[in-house]
């Protein structure tokens, strides 16, 4: 699929080399580029979602779960800042609009430039969306379990640990890394972001 991007709000100075406009376009826009052959591809990214028709397969420690090495960050103590910036006509005349939600040091700021957008609400609006879905409770490390039940990359995994804040939660899996040795079938799995349906 052919696509065409307006890049309106992005100032380059005369002469810079196209690597490094594709590396400025790569900072400020979910973009990512690469060549196949002797073509400049570009894909659009965003975050890992479940696979449709998921359904959370359990794991309890001390009974289907082996090992485990998770820490897990809940959202109050995320230290993020999300910035957006964008362009809006206001009275015929193109102006840039900033918005910002979360207060953090500067070294927690994650910028956005934001596009097709028309008023300042709408990029106080657009900012918001990304931050709520930016700061949410997080699941980082891997869990080592049993080769049942199968587990893959895009599902779901429905966490049992007493006494733990993330009892009775559920988080998307990342990665999965099979090993089969002297001790038997196993899976290494990498946890993400909590699901909430």
């Amino acid at each position: 699929m052919n696509a065409t991007l307006l890049f309106r709000d992005l100032e380059l100075d005369a002469g810079i080399l196209w690597s490094k406009v594709l590396e400025i376009i790569a900072r400020q826009y979910p973009l990512k580029f690469f060549f196949a052959g002797n073509m400049l591809c570009c894909v659009a990214y965003g975050e890992l979602q479940p696979m449709q028709g998921t359904r959370p397969v359990k794991f309890k420690v001390g009974e289907n779960m082996v090992e485990h090495g998770l820490t897990y960050t809940q959202k109050e103590n995320l230290k993020i800042k999300i910035v957006g910036r964008a362009i809006v006509d206001i009275d015929g005349i193109p102006k840039e609009v900033r918005a910002e939600c979360g207060k953090t040091p500067d070294d927690a700021i994650r910028e956005y430039r934001l596009i097709h957008l028309s008023t300042p609400e709408e990029v106080k609006a657009a900012v918001r969306k990304i931050y709520d879905n930016t700061v949410i409770n997080k699941m980082s490390g891997t869990m080592t379990a049993f080769g049942e039940p199968f587990v893959q990359k895009g599902d779901v995994v429905h966490l049992f640990e007493e006494n733990k804040a993330y009892n009775d939660k559920k988080f998307l899996v990342t990665a999965v890394k099979y090993t089969f040795n002297e001790k038997g079938y196993r899976q290494i799995i990498t946890l993400g972001n909590e699901y909430n349906e």
